[in-house]
């Protein structure tokens, strides 16, 4: 996310993965849309707007 936030050249950014249980934890919404604990985390990031004010 630094890395992304960071460079110059990245104009915008987001969290793709389809659903699977192949990859554990790797969903940022539950079965009924509630956020995961990865998803609060993806959410409670700082991004750049919250960076410059």
């Amino acid at each position: 996310m630094p890395l992304l936030e960071s460079d110059p050249d990245v104009f915008r950014y987001a969290w793709f993965s389809r659903r699977t249980d192949a990859i554990p934890h790797v969903d940022l919404l539950g079965a009924r849309g509630e956020l995961t604990t990865l998803g609060e985390l993806y959410v409670s990031l700082r991004h750049e707007e919250e960076c410059s004010s």
